[in-house]
């Protein structure tokens, strides 16, 4: 029973270990406030929900 279970459950960790590592992020960008973009709903991942933008739509 133990090997049916660790089966699925090692491909999944596996495979979502492959995915992540692929992603491409680069943790210096999260710590750097975007400049042309408002990238999450309280505008950076600080939360400081101030806009550097000097239009908005």
């Amino acid at each position: 029973m133990k090997a049916f279970l660790l089966g699925p459950s090692g491909t999944f960790f596996v495979v979502s270990a492959a995915l992540l590592a692929q992603s491409g992020l680069n943790p210096a960008k999260l710590g750097a406030p975007p400049t042309d973009t408002w990238p999450t709903y309280n505008g950076d991942y600080s939360g400081r929900r101030y806009s550097t933008l000097s239009k908005i739509n």
